[in-house]
Parts: C-alpha cells; structure tokens; sequence
C-alpha cells in the first residue's frame, strides 16, 4: 500500500467517524477526542484501539448489510490490516449511497 492510499483511507474513516478537520491551518489537523492529529499521524491502520470507533458506528447506523462481516471477521481474527481495508471499502461504498440521495 502506497502512503499516498494509506492517507487517503485514513481521511475516509476519520471524515466518516466525524473528527473534526480544520484546514484553515497549515499543516491541516483533525481533532479527535479533544485532541489534534496530522493526517499521517492517524492510527486508523496502527491500532484497533483507533478503528473501534467508526466500526461501532457503523453497527449504531444499522449498517451491517454494507460488508459489515468483512470488517468484524478480520477484527476477530486481528487481521489488522484486512480490518482497515475492509472498513475503507465499506465507507467508500456507504458514501457513494448516501451521497447520492
């Protein structure tokens, strides 16, 4: 995986988890948990702890029909990046339903 994909799903999960972005600066920050990060320092692909919460919203919105079993079998068998990758397929998915509605 490029650092140019790596960003481009951490900016995914973090715009669908809802972290704040406030590019008004630069560089860029989102802010999580009352916390700032850059982009490429997200965790998103480091860390279960960083995916828990936009897969529990996911399972708050109802939305496991959307590959939901892809993301929770590779959670299950910490599969780290097979968890992350399916999480960015299944936002991609879920913002190209919503989006256009």
């Amino acid at each position: 995986m490029t650092k140019k994909e790596l960003e481009e799903g951490n900016h995914l999960i973090a715009n669908f988890n809802g972290d704040f972005f406030d590019g008004g600066l630069e560089p860029s920050y989102y802010i999580r948990n009352n916390k700032e990060y850059k982009l490429e320092d997200a965790k998103f692909y480091t860390s279960f702890d960083w995916l828990a919460s936009p897969i529990q919203k996911i399972y708050k919105l109802d939305l496991e029909w959307f590959e939901f079993d892809e993301v929770i079998d590779s959670w299950i068998i910490l599969d780290l990046e097979g968890c992350w990758t399916a999480l960015v397929k299944l936002i991609k998915k879920y913002n190209k339903v919503f989006e256009n509605n």
